[in-house]
C-alpha cells in the first residue's frame, strides 16, 4: 500500500429502515449483553429526533487502524439503559443489503 486509503463515506450510506432489515435478517439479539435490558437500543442516525427515523441515514463512523494506513467504516447503536455501544462493520451491512434487496410490493 502506497499510503492511507481514501475514505469515501458515500459507499456506506444506509437508511434506518435498511439497517433494521439487516439486524432482523441476521437475527441480532435485542437483549443488551451488559445490563440485560430488552429492546432498549437506539441507532446513531443523522436525525437525532428520530421523528422520521425510517427516512434518515445512519451516522457513519470511521474507525482508524493503529497504523493509520487503514480504517474500517462502522455503524453504531447504544443501549438506552446502560450506555453500552454496539458497533457494526459497515461493509458487512452494505454487502448483506446488496444480496438481500428490499422487496417492492406492487399490491397495496
Amino acid at each position: 500500500m502506497d499510503g492511507p486509503a481514501e475514505y469515501d463515506s458515500s459507499q456506506f450510506k444506509v437508511t434506518y429502515e435498511d439497517f433494521t432489515r439487516f439486524v432482523e435478517g441476521v437475527n441480532v439479539t435485542n437483549v443488551c449483553g451488559s445490563c440485560g435490558a430488552d429492546n432498549e437500543w437506539y441507532v446513531h442516525t443523522s436525525n437525532f429526533e428520530q421523528s422520521e427515523a425510517d427516512a434518515c441515514e445512519l451516522t457513519i463512523y470511521r474507525l482508524d487502524h493503529a497504523s493509520l494506513q487503514a480504517f474500517r467504516a462502522a455503524f453504531m447503536e447504544g443501549c438506552e439503559k446502560c450506555g453500552t455501544i454496539r458497533t457494526y462493520d459497515a461493509t458487512v451491512v452494505t454487502e448483506w443489503l446488496k444480496v438481500n434487496p428490499k422487496k417492492v410490493s406492487w399490491w397495496k
